[in-house]
């Protein structure tokens, strides 16, 4: 079996696996605190925690949603009210979209590009590092955290691809950390 054949194999295998939890589980008899409704969402939890381990975080998490919503707990509407009728999760889903954006129009490699360029920045990690992260943290005060988290990532990831640093290098790594930290 191929390397691509063995790595479709084991997605559809835990694909299942996760389903027969979500679903399965339900059936089994509910030991003494927990309830017959209990064991269904317990059953689900179980199941998307297998998937989102193992397969991704998209579909598993619809899918548990949706079997929240046949378990008995709720329905399906009111699942899906409590899950994405939240104003975080309003806030985070606009956020990125705009982020997305800003960064499709090219608007976040102009500010990398020109951030780079800059003499008095260039050749100079921790004066680059200390505007960043004091920019990171005046953003964050004055208008969102989530929104200067995700504006200060993009910008590095522009800078970091202008000067050819991978995502998973060290400092790339430190300093999407460190603008978390300056951002909170």
């Amino acid at each position: 079996m191929s390397a691509v054949g063995h790595k479709d194999y084991l997605y559809y295998l835990n694909s299942a696996i996760s389903l027969i939890i979500m679903v399965g589980f339900g059936f089994l008899p509910p030991f003494d605190p927990i309830t017959p409704v209990g064991m269904k969402l317990v059953g689900i939890f179980i199941g998307a925690l297998w998937a989102w381990s193992t397969i991704g975080l998209l579909w598993p998490s619809l899918v548990a949603m949706l079997l929240m919503g046949f378990s008995g707990y709720a329905t399906v509407t009111e699942v899906m009210l409590q899950g994405f009728g939240s104003s975080t999760t309003l806030l985070v889903f606009f956020i990125l979209i705009f982020s997305a954006c800003i960064d499709s129009a090219g608007i976040t490699e102009y500010m990398a590009l020109w951030l780079v360029k800059r003499k008095t920045l260039f050749g100079q990690t921790w004066r680059f590092t200390f505007i960043l992260l004091l920019s990171a943290t005046i953003l964050a005060s004055t208008v969102n955290t989530l929104a200067a988290m995700v504006m200060c990532w993009s910008i590095l990831y522009g800078v970091c691809r202008q000067l050819g640093y991978q995502p998973k290098d060290r400092y790339p790594t430190l300093m999407v950390i460190g603008i978390t930290l300056c951002c909170l």
